[in-house]
Order: structure tokens, then C-alpha cells, then sequence
């Protein structure tokens, strides 16, 4: 439960060199974080403001300097737990975020920015099943970074992928039928590819 930042040593003679980190990345932290894909230095994740037993507030931060400062982006309402952090590689200032009520339940929202974090968007599919299920992950194209791909939770295939060429405004179902029902749990865009993606 506690997160440190470590800096790892020039030769093997000498220590890392360890710190608190000032961010707290949530309960399952590699999942919300995410590094720019120019700038080695500058990072984004998730801050969870939390007194272990209660989320109070979970935000998207930034940091320039290798976490000795950060930059809030968004602070989601109370009880707005964020599962999930996407960064687009081909244009960092577009982001994507699942967001639920706390860590036990799926997340039910989806929302968006492509100003760099200043201004975002509810872009959560109006599909009743996919909503119900809750989305455990979320894909970006290497090359687009409007065309997202969204993974429905759930032991089902009646909606198990959704597909957006236009950063959320419209969605369409991605071949759910030809999947099998074992409920996604996590999903990879392979860059350089015709769209592949892993689920």
C-alpha cells in the first residue's frame, strides 16, 4: 500500500537510491501509469487520495521531473474511483480514463480529454449491456489516437468489444459475437499493425 520511486544505481557497487513517492497510484498501480512517448521524464497517473478503508477523491496528474513535482490535470468528484489510464502515443494529449464508484465494482464511465488534460469529456458508450458489465480496459491506435477500442467485462458475449473512430462521439461493436464468453480482464494495441489488438 505504500509507493516509492527508485532510482536504480550507475554500478552494481552501489545502492539505489529510494523515496516516498508524492503520488499514490491506486490498488493495482501499474495499471495507472503511463509515460509520455517522447518525453522520458514526463509521466501521468492516477492519484488516489484514499485513507485506505475510503477513496475520497482520485486525480490525473503530471509530472515534467520524474515525480519531484506534479501537475493536477482532473480531480473526479468523491467516491469516483479511476481504474484505468491510457496515454496516446502518436499524441499525448489525448487521454482516456475508466472511472466507477470505488474499487469493488467495474467501471461504468469513460472520459476523454485531447487538450492535454484541461478540459474533459463523458464519453461513455449509451449501450445498456456494455454499461451494465462495466469496461475493464481501454486501447488506443498507435497512429489515431480517436480510434479507441473498449473492453466489456462480464462472462458473456453479447458485447464483449467496442470499437470508436471519432474519440468516443459513436460506437460500434468489434466482432463480439465471434469471441468467446471468458470475461476480459486486460487489452493491448500492437503498434505497427493493422489494428491488431489483445484481449
Amino acid at each position: 500500500y505504500s509507493h516509492f520511486i527508485i532510482k536504480l544505481p550507475a554500478t552494481l557497487k552501489d545502492e539505489p537510491i529510494s523515496k516516498k513517492s508524492p503520488v499514490s497510484f491506486g490498488y493495482i498501480p501499474n495499471r495507472n501509469i503511463e509515460f509520455h512517448p517522447q518525453l522520458f521524464y514526463t509521466s501521468y497517473s492516477i492519484d488516489e487520495n484514499s485513507d485506505h478503508w475510503r477513496i475520497m477523491h482520485c486525480s490525473v496528474i503530471r509530472s515534467d521531473n520524474n515525480f519531484k513535482t506534479i501537475d493536477t490535470l482532473k480531480t473526479f468528484p468523491d467516491t469516483v474511483y479511476i481504474r484505468r489510464l491510457r496515454v496516446s502515443f502518436s499524441n499525448p494529449d489525448y487521454m482516456y480514463v475508466l472511472a466507477g464508484k470505488g474499487r469493488r465494482t467495474s467501471p461504468k464511465e469513460v472520459w476523454m480529454t485531447e487538450d492535454g488534460g484541461k478540459n474533459w469529456t463523458n464519453i461513455t458508450p449509451d449501450n445498456a449491456a456494455a454499461k451494465k458489465y462495466g469496461f475493464p480496459d481501454i486501447a488506443i491506435n498507435d497512429e489515431d489516437p480517436e480510434k479507441i477500442y473498449l473492453a466489456v467485462g462480464g462472462f458473456q458475449n453479447e458485447v464483449k468489444l467496442l470499437a470508436s473512430k471519432d474519440a468516443g462521439k459513436s460506437w460500434t461493436d468489434d466482432h463480439s459475437v465471434d469471441l468467446p464468453k471468458n470475461e476480459i480482464q486486460i487489452m493491448a494495441f500492437q503498434r505497427g499493425t493493422n489494428e491488431g489488438v489483445y484481449l
